[in-house]
């Protein structure tokens, strides 16, 4: 649990392996939304879910996080030819 005043603690606090959860107490959630969302950006990225014949998820592991294969999306690439070139390439 953390008050408006210490946002910056709530996010190294999530940063750490085993949290997945921080609670921020404030009046203005936007103004917090907008601090906590000024550290991140957006990629543009598409993927998919691919099973082999047994019924098992392909997965990839990525800067040491299981993922599900995605990419970035190329400029004149619409969502469905991103997702299935970067499920090909994986």
């Amino acid at each position: 649990m953390f008050l408006e005043h210490n946002w910056d603690k709530a996010l190294k606090f999530l940063y750490k392996k085993g949290n997945q959860a921080a609670y921020i107490y404030t009046k203005d959630p936007d103004k917090i939304f907008q601090k906590i969302k000024s550290k991140y950006y957006c990629v543009d990225a598409a993927g998919g879910i691919v099973y082999n014949p047994k019924g098992n998820i392909l997965t990839i592991r990525r800067l040491g996080v299981w993922d599900l294969p995605k990419g970035k999306k190329e400029k004149k690439e619409s969502w469905k030819e991103c997702a299935i070139r970067e499920v090909g390439e994986e």
